[in-house]
């Protein structure tokens, strides 16, 4: 994600909890409910919602602000939206539903003032082959089968983490190979290669965003999920190159990332191998996938963190989205608002006021992703209880 790539969010003033995560609205205080995108990808996203609601169990409840609902309510909190949002919707159908039917918590923030950070990611197109060849030679990985999970719960309950991964060497665990030891060859001939890619920055970008599509030379495709770490914490990059003075903190982007790489290539395998984190993939059908197991929607899905905010719900966001031309750079920004489903969640997304927005593929979706570190609001909206 892209906010994995520098280390320069705000933290909150203050411990915030689910209880305190969002407040709840008086009307007066909803904004207008616009919505820039068709309605069809917004059923779309609350039918895979409710796919989520369906598989958990009856007695889990959902916080939205100091208010719990069980899961049946938000079942059929969605099931009223679909019936709502029939071929023949018109988004004033949608919100007089909304104005009647449902209550509106907003996210605090990091000051508590609902100022929220969006920033975006999406799913790569790596190219690949194959066969390793001096066009196509860096290697995708499949999680190797030697990695031991330690649940480090069970052993330093106090230690701050609940596991850590590792590998044997006789009769001790020691910690797995790192992102440099990976690079320098410590997997090959082990049958562990899904394919090799053109670009050892299409592979860590690939890694950062945790799924992505590779491409054949034929044209064929196959979709990657995730499927696992080594065990190592992640360096930023973008925080690796903002303290060697090689990019300023005000132009760090994933767009400026690659930029800087491709204008100095000699500088790749130093600066990556000082991340020793490295993500392991598996091929998939459908997706990609966010967090609570469901395909995730170009535009309309969300990642937030979901210690604080409830997974699957119902949400309105409104922030700034990229104009972009012919080239891979923004030449403006444009204010949008739109309902979306939080059903995704990430490593760099921490905290009451972080918002990333899935983008999907292609050219717009990577500069958005890349490019994104607008302001914005976010909105929960629930079905009153009165009505269900």
């Amino acid at each position: 994600m892209a906010l994995a790539l520098t280390t320069c969010a705000v933290e909150p003033q203050r411990p915030v909890t689910k209880e305190t995560a969002a407040r709840k609205l008086n009307p007066r205080e909803w904004p207008t409910f616009t919505d820039d995108m068709d309605l069809p990808s917004l059923r779309s996203a609350v039918e895979n919602s409710l796919e989520y609601f369906e598989r958990v169990p009856d007695d889990a409840v959902f916080q939205f602000g100091q208010d719990g609902y069980p899961v049946e309510h938000l079942r059929e909190s969605n099931r009223t939206l679909l019936e709502c949002l029939t071929p023949d919707a018109t988004p004033e159908k949608l919100r007089k539903l909304i104005r009647e039917r449902y209550n509106v918590y907003q996210a605090v923030g990091v000051r508590g003032d609902g100022d929220m950070l969006f920033t975006g990611y999406y799913e790569p197109v790596v190219d690949v082959d194959k066969v390793r060849s001096d066009e196509y030679y860096f290697p995708i990985h499949l999680a190797p089968p030697d990695r031991v999970i330690v649940d480090l719960d069970q052993f330093l309950p106090d230690c701050g983490r609940s596991s850590t991964i590792g590998r044997l060497v006789g009769n001790r665990v020691v910690p797995y190979y790192t992102h440099a030891e990976i690079a320098g060859g410590a997997l090959d001939n082990r049958d562990l290669v899904i394919a090799y890619a053109r670009s050892r920055v299409d592979v860590f970008f690939m890694q950062v965003q945790g799924s992505g599509t590779i491409r054949y030379p034929d044209g064929s495709h196959v979709r990657l999920g995730y499927a696992g770490g080594n065990g190592h914490p992640y360096v930023s990059i973008g925080k690796v190159l903002i303290e060697e003075g090689l990019l300023q903190q005000e132009e760090m982007s994933m767009g400026a990332i690659r930029a800087y790489f491709d204008s100095h290539p000699e500088e790749i395998d130093r600066i990556l191998s000082q991340n020793p984190s490295y993500v392991f993939f598996r091929v998939v059908e459908g997706g990609p996938f966010g967090n609570i197991g469901v395909a995730l929607t170009p535009g309309r899905s969300i990642a937030t963190d979901a210690r604080l905010f409830p997974k699957g719900a119902f949400a309105y966001v409104r922030s700034e989205k990229p104009i972009v031309g012919s080239g891979m750079t923004p030449e403006g920004w444009a204010a949008y608002g739109r309902f979306v489903c939080n059903q995704d969640t990430g490593g760099a997304i921490k905290g009451p006021g972080r918002v990333d927005v899935f983008w999907g593929n292609g050219p717009y979706a990577e500069v958005a992703a890349g490019f994104s570190r607008q302001r914005g609001s976010l909105y929960f909206l629930v079905m009153k209880r009165s009505l269900q």
